[in-house]
């Protein structure tokens, strides 16, 4: 089970670490912009977590650093479940807003 979530995790991280907390895209046919780690987590209580079990953010504010977690933190429940919530919201930004979703990598 670690091992799929240690997967999981790192999949999450890649595409987080492809973006910053700050980025603004303007999506074609749009007006105005969007701030892409906001849209993605709009809940500031849960992007909290995400920048605790699964990326830090930079001293700066301005950028994500990796974490490298460790055994025992992916076994915890409040990391999978995290990581599962994570992953529902990154797929459901990439179906909102799928010409902005380049930025977070591919999918798979």
């Amino acid at each position: 089970m670690s091992a799929t979530v240690a997967q999981r995790f790192e999949k999450i991280s890649n595409q987080l670490m492809r973006i910053n907390p700050r980025l603004q895209v303007q999506e074609p046919d749009t007006k105005g912009v969007i701030w892409v780690y906001t849209t993605i987590f709009p809940d500031p209580k849960f992007r909290v977590d995400v920048q605790v079990y699964i990326v830090h953010l930079s001293e700066s504010g301005t950028f994500f650093v990796r974490r490298k977690p460790q055994a025992y933190e992916l076994r915890s429940r409040r990391m999978r479940e995290t990581i599962k919530k994570a992953e529902a919201l990154l797929l459901k930004f990439r179906q909102e807003h799928p010409r902005a979703a380049h930025h977070l990598g591919e999918a798979g």
